[in-house]
Formats: C-alpha cells, structure tokens, sequence
C-alpha cells in the first residue's frame, strides 16, 4: 500500500487542546501503549510523560500508542482506515517537564534501622524542594516498595533495578508489581547503573527485560550507563532491546582546557546526537552534577559551592529551553551521601542539598 502525508486532512481540536484526524498514523518513536478508548487516547498521551503524539487503532479492543518527538501535522500518514486515528498533544501541554533528582535514602538516619521512616523523611525532603520526581537505583529498601511510598507524595518515578545481587529477583518481581498496579506513577524502568560493559552484564539487563515485558508491563524499559559506552563500547544486541537508553555525564571528570563545563555537556551531547541520529529522542540524562566541596578532580577542576551552583544553572536552562530535547531529566544527586567510604572526598558533595536535607543555594530555578 501507498502511503501519503495528510494534507488537507481534517484536522480537529479536542479537550484539553489535542489536535487530531482519523485514517492516520504516526511512524515511529513509539514509547508505550495502552488499551484505551479511542476518545481516551489523548488524555492517556498527555499524563503519560514524554508523549507527544500518539496514534490509535481497534486492536485488543482499541491500543494507544503513545510517541516522543517533535512532530506536526504534515507528519501524520494517511492509511484509509478509518478506524484509526492519530493525534498531537498541544505545546501547552508538551510544555511540562519533570525536573528527576537521583534519589538514595541512605543519609537519613533512621537507615536502615527504620526504613519506612528514612523513606518518608527523603521523600518530604525531596516535595519540599519543588522536584515532582525521582530517579531510584533500588525497586524496593529491605522489602519497601519506594514507588508506593513516592505515591503518598505524588512523585513520579523512574525506577531502578540493581542487578548481579542475592536480592535482584526481589528487585524483579517487585518492579513488575508496581508497573502492573501503579503504572501511573512509574515513568521508566531502567535495570543497572554504570555496570557495561562487563562479564555477562549485557545478557542478565536483557534477561531482566524480557521477564518484565512477559509479565504484560508496558512502560519504556531501559538501562543507565555512562555516556562514554554509548559512545565507545555499546553492545548493539542490548541497545536493541531497550526502549529507551539513559546516560551518565560528568563534564567535572572531563578535560576542560579553556572551555567551560557546559562547553563540555554540550559537546558530548552532540557527539552521541551525531552517533545516534535516528534513535536519538531515545536518549535521557539519568545522572549529572558538579561537587561543591572536596577538592579538584583528577583533571584538575575545582569543587566549590559556585562552580555547583553554576552548573546546575547551566544544565536546568539546557532542558527547561528544550536544547537537550527530552520530557524528563534526571540531574544531580538530591542529598549528600555520608556512607561512602575511602573515595575521593568530592565523591560525598554531589548533592544539591547537604546530608540534613538543607539546600546549599536557592535552588527553585532548576524547575521549568
């Protein structure tokens, strides 16, 4: 069958200001589906984060699919069924970003002594200071589930699986619960945290993916790594199989020269834009950050409180003007951790607060 861009195609303007047609379709950048209604699909694009288009069909009854990317109108396809229908999410809407912190409850006192408590402190800390999300590294804290305790503070959540653990099949089946009864709080599961490449690592993240597609999880499925894998060493085979890739960047253990930090942030992202082209929409930053304290890194950049300040300036302004190009970002660790030992004292003040939870500086203008 041929097909043909919808112009001059009906276009036509619904509740909360989606734009959309009928006998269209979108190719591509699909981020999740649903089964849902054909009148529901736009509203389920709009509280879905990082839709920004979707297209819908009568398949199982009727499927969303949601999308991600920059798309207008011109860029629908018309296919003759009308039985489908495609759709825009209004820029008005598009517009909101969640602005992710990394998050670890480990500071907190009560751990793990009390981990309910620990989780409640870190999670108020964390309300407190504006951030509607959270990046984990753990599915659950000794059994605690963090996405049903991050429901009772109406964060979102890209969540964490640690892998190669005794507890990791705990981690497994307990992401898969959630994404099967909370899936409106969850944005992402990502399964591993700078851990490629290495022995059968690769393999295990796959695994670990299937089992939680099998079980009928629909959300974008991923795995967090250091930008220089993606750029030097990724395992093809891994890439294949995840929905979305999230990358770790630290412009601080870079060589700067006469540049500047954002010099530095800019030109990796260009390097993995220029890499991965086609797939690129793909990408999420799942950590970054400049330490405020602990001495000069190993290229010789100072840690200080205004270098921090100014990077997390630089990295908000980045995202919230949509030069880095994605709905959500997960920058900085949100406290200073206190239980890593025998490391590089810079290691400790990647927080955008300290250890008690206090912001360093104002830190309201990292939010769009």
């Amino acid at each position: 069958m041929w097909y043909f861009s919808v112009i001059g195609t009906k276009w036509q303007t619904g509740v909360g200001g989606v734009q959309w047609a009928s006998a269209c379709d979108f190719n591509n950048q699909d981020l999740s589906s649903a089964q849902v209604p054909g009148e529901q699909c736009g509203n389920k694009c709009m509280s879905t984060v990082g839709c920004t288009h979707f297209s819908w069909t009568n398949y199982q009854g009727g499927t969303c699919y949601m999308k991600s990317g920059a798309v207008q109108q011109s860029d629908a396809i018309s296919n003759g069924n009308t039985g489908m229908i495609c759709g825009i999410v209004s820029s008005s809407n598009t517009g909101s970003k969640f602005n992710c912190v990394s998050y670890e409850p480990f500071s907190d006192p009560n751990y793990p002594r009390n981990v309910p408590q620990a989780l409640k402190n870190t999670l108020g800390q964390v309300v407190a200071q504006g951030f509607k999300c959270i990046k984990t590294y753990y599915a659950q804290y000794y059994g605690n589930s963090i996405v049903q305790y991050a429901q009772q503070f109406n964060l979102k959540v890209v969540l964490g699986i640690q892998t190669s653990q005794t507890y990791t099949n705990v981690e497994v089946s307990t992401a898969i619960s959630n994404c099967l009864s909370n899936s409106n709080v969850l944005v992402a599961i990502f399964a591993g945290n700078e851990n490629l490449p290495g022995n059968n690592e690769a393999s295990e993240i796959i695994n670990i993916r299937n089992q939680v597609k099998a079980a009928g999880c629909k959300i974008p499925f991923g795995t967090a790594q250091t930008i220089g894998y993606y750029l030097q060493s990724a395992d093809q085979n891994l890439l294949n199989q995840m929905d979305w890739y999230g990358y770790n960047v630290y412009p601080f253990f870079s060589n700067l020269g006469s540049g500047t930090s954002q010099d530095s942030l800019r030109a990796q992202i260009s390097q993995l834009k220029n890499k991965y082209s086609s797939s690129f929409q793909k990408f999420f930053i799942t950590e970054t950050g400049w330490p405020s304290a602990g001495g000069n890194s190993p290229q010789n950049n100072p840690s200080t409180i205004g270098k921090a300040q100014e990077y997390a300036n630089y990295v908000a302004d980045m995202f919230c003007s949509g030069e880095i190009a994605t709905q959500w970002i997960s920058y900085f660790v949100f406290n200073d951790p206190t239980y890593k030992q025998n490391v590089p004292s810079f290691e400790n003040n990647f927080g955008l607060v300290n250890s008690a939870g206090q912001a360093k500086w104002n830190i309201g203008n990292l939010h769009c």
